[in-house]
C-alpha cells in the first residue's frame, strides 16, 4: 500500500508541473497574438491614411 501511494503522489506531481507548463505556455501564447494584434491594427491604421 505505501508504495502504491508514493507512486500515486509522483504522478500528481507529474500532472501539476505539466499543467504549470500548459498555464505558462498558454500565457506566451497569449502575449504573442496580443502583440500581433497590436501589430495589425497598426497596419490597418497606417492603410486607412492612405
Amino acid at each position: 500500500m505505501e508504495m502504491s501511494s508514493s507512486n500515486n503522489n509522483k504522478q500528481w506531481e507529474f500532472i501539476k508541473q505539466m499543467f504549470e507548463e500548459l498555464v505558462k505556455y498558454q500565457s506566451k501564447q497569449n502575449k504573442r497574438i496580443s502583440e500581433l494584434e497590436e501589430f495589425m491594427n497598426e497596419i490597418r491604421a497606417l492603410l486607412a491614411e492612405e
